[in-house]
């Protein structure tokens, strides 16, 4: 069944205390919340604004149309200047229903056009309140519950329009077609994937974007428990924690490790387990990105034999059992496969022999 709505009044109509029209009253507009004039327009394209006080006709009526996405007060007086009623706080209509607005309470002052979160509390901020979005932040950006976009300059505490979906258009310098992310810099929006990555939406123009509210990014969360299964994985999780997880198919990735002049210097970057030709003596060994201090880390080197007797100078602090290190083996082709271990941040390194001459 289709279902209507109930036509705005075409008109305002301001009425005195005996409910007659107020012919030449006076109605003052002012932001929502303060005393500071906010402007009104005569014309739906917002080019005529008003005088305020707006002075009604002589049946008390006046045409006014809003600003979509501020929020007001209105003090109607008498033609004499004695007050009838004031109201505050009243939000203007979205001029489309194609788009999402919600009504929110800035917890700083916002420019029309900021990019904005609702927050959590986070971050010493007001739960409940919205703030500019911000990339150097998971809270601000790929964890926040819900993102938006201002219609309107806010301060802080004032009520005004958040459009969370649908299109935003007077932004400048978009390119169309581009994909926008929350940036690093407050407010803003970037097409390059900042750290933090909460993506936006899409440019249909250079000062159009169509987007929603995206689910928070999976790839910034610290995922609790059970079996994850969701299109938004990421195939990178850096510096992330899973709780419990039930991994199958699981995998690690090798890396090559290269002798250059006696020096074999690896990165934690590039993989927990090396394959290393041992066709030289290394005696400068050094192990890069190191997990800090208090996360376990073992890395694993697999060093294939060239026919000549090497040996290693293991990096600075590693430890073996009864103090003694392996002799590696020397016969072509054959492998030795060892572990170092540390839980401080690579200062001492736990040497184990996996097992040699494979």
């Amino acid at each position: 069944m289709a279902t209507g709505t109930i036509a705005p009044s075409p008109l305002f109509t301001g009425f005195d205390s005996n409910g007659d029209p107020l012919s030449g009253g006076l109605l003052y507009t002012y932001v929502a919340g303060t005393t500071t004039p906010s402007t009104t327009y005569s014309d739906v394209a917002l080019t005529t604004a008003h005088a305020n006080p707006i002075v009604l006709d002589s049946a008390g009526r006046a045409s006014i149309f809003l600003t979509p996405g501020a929020s007001y007060k209105f003090l109607l007086k008498t033609s004499a200047g004695a007050t009838v009623w004031t109201a505050d706080n009243i939000s203007a209509v979205p001029t489309s229903a194609s788009s999402l607005d919600v009504v929110g309470v800035a917890g700083t002052s916002i420019t029309a056009g900021q990019v904005v979160y609702l927050s959590d509390g986070s971050g010493s901020t007001t739960a409940g309140r919205w703030y500019l979005a911000d990339a150097d932040f998971t809270y601000a950006s790929s964890l926040a519950p819900m993102i938006g976009i201002a219609q309107a300059s806010l301060t802080a505490g004032e009520s005004g329009t958040i459009r969370t979906g649908g299109m935003s258009d007077n932004l400048s310098g978009l390119s169309a077609g581009s994909l926008y992310y929350v940036s690093a810099t407050a407010g803003a929006l970037t097409a390059t994937p900042p750290t933090n990555m909460r993506f936006v939406g899409a440019a249909q123009s250079t000062t159009a974007l169509v987007f929603d509210s995206p689910e928070p990014a999976i790839n910034a969360a610290t995922l609790t428990g059970g079996t994850v299964s969701d299109s938004r994985l990421p195939t990178t999780m850096d510096a992330k924690t899973l709780t419990a997880p039930t991994l199958t198919n699981y995998r690690e990735t090798k890396a090559t490790g290269t002798i250059s002049t006696n020096t074999l210097s690896v990165s934690l970057g590039n993989g927990n387990h090396f394959a290393v030709a041992l066709t030289a003596n290394i005696t400068t060994f050094t192990i890069t990105n190191v997990p800090a201090s208090g996360a376990a880390c073992a890395v694993v080197f697999i060093f294939t034999a060239d026919g000549t007797a090497r040996t290693i100078t293991w990096p600075s602090g590693t430890v073996w059992p009864s103090a003694t290190a392996p002799t590696m083996t020397s016969t072509n082709t054959k492998r030795d496969i060892i572990s170092l271990y540390t839980v401080d941040g690579g200062t001492t390194w736990f040497g184990a022999v996996i097992g040699q001459n494979f």
